[in-house]
């Protein structure tokens, strides 16, 4: 009984955070969007592109990779 309201809970905050991480990579998605059409114009200089992209980059792995972390949990505890 109490293990059912800890994994209904835990499947509530997996998806909370699931839903967040999502929601997190589409935003960084745009913000690379952003960054390329800013040193298309020329607004950026090169070696700040390739850091920002670079930092942008890790950030949506980590993301990823904590969203297939949640996916792989939920699948075992089905």
């Amino acid at each position: 009984m109490i293990q059912d309201v800890y994994s209904k809970k835990q499947l509530e905050s997996d998806e909370r955070e699931k839903k967040n991480l999502q929601k997190q990579i589409g935003s960084l998605n745009k913000e690379k969007e952003r960054v390329f059409t800013a040193f298309r114009r020329g607004i950026l200089k090169m070696d700040d592109f390739e850091k920002v992209m670079k930092e942008i980059k890790g950030k949506i792995n980590s993301a990823k990779t904590r969203l297939a972390e949640i996916e792989k949990s939920e699948v075992s505890q089905k």
